[in-house]
């Protein structure tokens, strides 16, 4: 069954029979962690035989989970980010992402293209992000396959990101050795939406999380 993440802000409608089994925020934090535990798990069984480094690396660590304080990530945002007052670096990072992942959005060609050149584009792009942002906020997704477990300190950190954002942070904590659980990180790398060769991403585009990265994500962690 799939779950949705229940919104205090719309408590009415959860009595519309319409709508997909909602829990709460701890039910779902319960289900993301068994997740995560379960993953790992079946991780230990496929590599028991071979490595028992891999085997004590994969057991999940629930005294470190019991120090940390948890979130529900979306992994495409609820709502998008403003970006106004951010350096030269940041737009740079927004405007040209959003450029790469929104071919297939409201954004025009003639969008594209300014966001491209986004340094003589200043102000015209600032109206095409609120554009982009509305676009964005006004369906927000709660599904379970677009949610993970991410340490609080990471999630605050970079806020309402585009996914291209978000997976770029992780990418650099797990360098640095922070614990980013094992299915959220899994999910960032874009893991499960590789081809059987193991090469191939079977979504072009690593900086949007597509349907399909959803569903191939949703089987793969069922599959242990």
């Amino acid at each position: 069954m799939r779950y949705e993440y229940k919104d205090d802000k719309n408590e009415g409608e959860r009595n519309n029979k319409n709508l997909k089994k909602q829990v709460d925020k701890r039910e779902l934090r319960a289900i993301l962690l068994f997740s995560n535990i379960y993953v790992g798990y079946f991780s230990i069984q496929k590599s028991a035989n071979e490595q028992n480094e891999a085997r004590r690396y994969q057991r999940f660590p629930f005294k470190l989970y019991k120090t940390m304080s948890w979130d529900i990530e979306h992994i495409q945002p609820k709502e998008l980010k403003s970006i106004a007052g951010e350096d030269d670096e940041e737009l740079k990072f927004a405007y040209t992402t959003l450029a790469k992942i929104a071919k297939d959005s409201i954004l025009t060609e003639d969008d594209i293209e300014c966001l491209k050149n986004w340094h003589d584009n200043r102000r015209e792009c600032q109206k095409i992000w609120a554009k982009y942002k509305e676009y964005v906020d006004a369906s927000p997704n709660h599904a379970l396959s677009n949610l993970a477990l991410l340490d609080s300190s990471t999630n605050r950190n970079y806020g309402n990101a585009l996914f291209a954002g978000k997976r770029a942070t992780i990418i650099r904590y797990d360098k640095q050795g922070r614990f980013i659980p094992l299915c959220t990180k899994r999910i960032f790398l874009k893991y499960y939406s590789v081809q059987e060769d193991g090469i191939a991403l079977k979504s072009e585009n690593v900086f949007w999380w597509t349907d399909e990265d959803e569903k191939t994500s949703s089987i793969g962690i069922k599959n242990g």
